[in-house]
């Protein structure tokens, strides 16, 4: 072994190169680990809930609202989390049979065809929902009607394709129309709600 074989460190003590070498690839490793876990969200996986938590989540926060226990913007708040942080998005559409519904679904030729999924309600499964479902099936170029709300909340995730939505708060009822302000004006793909 020669001096170019060891390291000096600042408290004196010397190294060897080889040592050196080894715990600086270990430890360029273990950051490049770390760095890929958080990147593709796998150490959150854990976080993630099965459909049977998701729909009770749901179900309980759907209840909430119902009940005034929290507000409307509470309401929605949570939703998107558990939409967008709580379940995968391919662990939902087993939820909601999405094969079956894409394979037997009738497109119309204007609007949205509306299906209304059959969601399981046994087994632990919440056996009334306080919330209805829906999918709704367009053709490409299509959209969903325009339209307004009366005392309802909804929250809408993209199941597959890219859409541009449009949502509008409402501002005052007249007597054949309402008053409305644009809110949100953007780009959705799979996964992504509103």
């Amino acid at each position: 072994m020669n001096d170019s074989d060891r390291i000096k460190e600042k408290n004196g003590n010397e190294i060897l190169r080889r040592n050196f070498t080894k715990g600086s690839v270990k430890t360029i490793l273990s950051i490049s680990l770390l760095e890929h876990l958080c990147s593709t969200d796998l150490l959150a996986a854990k976080d993630k809930y099965t459909a049977k938590k998701w729909l009770h989540a749901v179900h309980e926060i759907g209840l909430g609202v119902k009940e005034t226990k929290i507000s409307q913007i509470q309401w929605q708040k949570q939703v998107e989390e558990l939409f967008q942080k709580k379940i995968e998005l391919n662990e939902l559409l087993k939820l909601i049979n999405f094969d079956q519904i894409e394979k037997s679904a009738k497109f119309v030729d204007n609007g949205a065809r509306s299906i209304r999924p059959k969601l399981p309600r046994s087994n632990g499964y919440p056996k009334s929902l306080v919330f209805g479902s829906q999918v709704f099936a367009l053709k490409k170029g299509r959209s969903v009607v325009p339209h307004g709300h009366n005392n309802m909340a909804t929250a809408f995730i993209v199941l597959k394709g890219n859409f541009h939505g449009r949502h509008y708060d409402r501002i005052s009822d007249e007597k054949d129309h309402m008053i409305i302000r644009p809110s949100i004006d953007d780009k959705f793909g799979p996964g992504q709600t509103s």
